[in-house]
């Protein structure tokens, strides 16, 4: 598996085949799969960053990615939709960190939500080190848990490695892209 910048078109091939939690998660809040994995492109805002996690063949498996407020730019939500293929692959995960770290050193704070169904997704957030609140939330009676992260910056190794020919083609003039 490798990470590489997402187009829309990635989103129709994704949004059927997404983890029913994800679509439960989603239903919840009133929203469709396709139109979430659409709205980072539609928006437009400064400082949102669209990721897709793909099979050696090219099948895109998960999209994550920050969207910045209206607001403050610099404040987002984090976000992660995905069939269950990138959990069942420690090397692909193992490297997840580095990559959400660089995403993360965008922001100043990020956050987000998911049901308390979701204990897959939620020990990743917790391994991407984010702090998930003790108690949850109630959302249309559904109890979801929040979490929330403080990036410090980015101090890791470049992630050229990982990602795949989109990424290499927008940055090929800097071997560091941190």
């Amino acid at each position: 598996m490798y990470m590489d910048i997402a187009v829309p078109d990635d989103c129709f091939e994704l949004a059927p085949k997404i983890k029913q939690t994800d679509k439960y998660e989603l239903a919840v809040m009133g929203k469709d799969p396709l139109w979430v994995l659409l709205y980072p492109f539609r928006i437009n805002r400064k400082n949102v960053h669209t990721f897709g996690v793909y099979k050696d063949d090219g099948t895109i498996v998960a999209m994550f990615g920050g969207c910045g407020s209206h607001s403050n730019p610099k404040k987002g939500t984090a976000w992660w939709l995905s069939t269950h293929e990138p959990f069942e692959s420690y090397h692909y995960m193992r490297h997840q960190k580095r990559v959400f770290q660089w995403l993360a050193s965008h922001y100043s704070f990020m956050w987000n939500v998911a049901t308390e169904e979701q204990i897959t997704t939620l020990r990743w957030v917790e391994y991407m080190g984010f702090t998930i609140s003790k108690r949850p939330i109630l959302v249309k009676n559904v109890k979801m848990k929040y979490f929330s992260i403080e990036p410090k910056g980015f101090k890791g190794e470049p992630i050229d490695n990982v990602c795949g020919p989109r990424w290499i083609t927008r940055y090929q003039k800097s071997a560091d892209n941190s």
